[in-house]
């Protein structure tokens, strides 16, 4: 069976009601449980289970709690030194990063429910994703002190001996993520005690087999997070009472676009294939919402799915195949997509490789191999499972 569908829903942590909130347009259509310890800090989904990081903040112990069908299946109590950040699961084993209560410079490796082992990196990492066959993470270079060091560092591990290669960027790198053909890493830029920006914040676009820098931004005030999407990098900047947001271009790493956002909180941007999605709300002012920006159109969109302040946190996961919206224009028979008329179309991959283009009044997609794909046709894109 195959699916036509566009969709405006996210996973979102509610970090003060320690709930991850499964949200459509503007209504909560579910909500469970984040684990026992306090400040949920990020979502990681693999296969049937969702992955709560629990930092445990400034006066809690922190957890990663594994959750099947919103009931809690295992909940691995971290010591009070720990500080967890984020995870993925490599393989059988899940790696997460330790920015420290008091200092830390490890990743810790997790096999059944326990922690086997650890990898030194360099002091506090954060960001850590898994591409190209490498784990890749990032390293602050905080000191327990939170004064900063001149610099900070990229690493691609190798999960196969835990073997490490560094690479050196400006300070407070603070975010690392993958397209189809380069890692990106974000570094946040320094602050002073009052939280006054110091030095700004730079994006990286990193070969992963040489392991060498392709290009960076300039000039980009201190960044929370971004998203990498198919023609360009949405980056945002949380400013207490608003949210600025840059358009960069993906190929030459111009800035094309700024705006604002008045939302009093940024928990984190990311991207479907199609729409980039905002965490928005809930620490200082405003409701919580989720922004959607179309890639494409640059149409935009808020969905406000909490009155009061919840402390929604970072967007890491989307529905998709639970509410679906047809388009009339297409009737689907034995995985063939007839239009109503000639139409000129692009398919891709969700890595953003195009698979086909040509004109024509009917799609065969039963040459393609099972999963999810993009159709772009007049102007407008599209979902497609196969």
């Amino acid at each position: 069976m195959m699916w036509i569908f566009i969709t405006y829903g996210a996973y979102v942590i509610g970090q003060n009601t320690q709930k991850v909130y499964k949200i459509y347009q503007n209504q909560i259509i579910d909500s469970f449980s984040t684990g026992t310890r306090p400040v949920p800090n990020y979502l990681y989904i693999y296969n049937d289970t969702f992955l709560i990081v629990n930092s445990g903040g400034f006066s809690g112990d922190g957890s990663l709690a594994f959750i099947v069908n919103k009931n809690i299946i295992y909940e691995l109590f971290l010591p009070s030194s720990f500080n967890p950040m984020q995870a993925v699961k490599v393989n059988n084993k899940i790696y997460f990063t330790d920015f420290g209560d008091l200092y830390n410079d490890k990743i810790y490796i997790v096999q059944n429910y326990q922690i086997i082992d650890s990898i030194i990196v360099y002091k506090r990492p954060t960001g850590i994703t898994y591409c190209f066959g490498y784990i890749f993470a990032v390293s602050t270079g905080i000191n327990a002190d939170y004064t900063y060091d001149d610099s900070s560092f990229v690493h691609k591990i190798d999960h196969n001996n835990n073997s490490v290669i560094n690479l050196k960027v400006r300070s407070n790198a603070n975010g690392v993520k993958c397209d189809n053909q380069y890692v990106y890493v974000m570094t946040s830029g320094t602050y002073d005690q009052n939280f006054n920006p110091l030095n700004n914040s730079t994006i990286y676009k990193i070969n992963p087999l040489t392991f060498t820098i392709v290009d960076s931004t300039k000039n980009l005030q201190n960044l929370t997070d971004f998203a990498i999407g198919n023609n360009y990098i949405i980056a945002g900047v949380w400013k207490f009472d608003s949210v600025l947001v840059y358009k960069i271009n993906k190929n030459d790493f111009s800035q094309i676009d700024s705006f604002k956002l008045n939302y009093g909180g940024l928990g984190g941007i990311d991207f479907d294939g199609q729409f980039f999605k905002f965490s928005l709300g809930g620490f200082t002012s405003g409701p919580n919402a989720i922004y959607i920006l179309d890639e494409n159109t640059n149409n935009s969109y808020y969905f406000v799915h909490h009155s009061n302040d919840v402390g929604s946190g970072f967007i890491k996961g989307f529905i998709s195949l639970d509410i679906v919206e047809r388009k009339p224009i297409f009737y689907i028979k034995h995985n063939v997509l007839y239009f109503d008329r000639e139409h000129y179309f692009e398919i891709y991959d969700l890595g953003g490789r195009r698979m086909l283009s040509k004109r024509d009044i009917k799609l065969n997609l039963n040459s393609f191999k099972k999963g999810v794909y993009i159709l772009k046709l007049d102007g407008k894109v599209y979902k497609i499972v196969r």
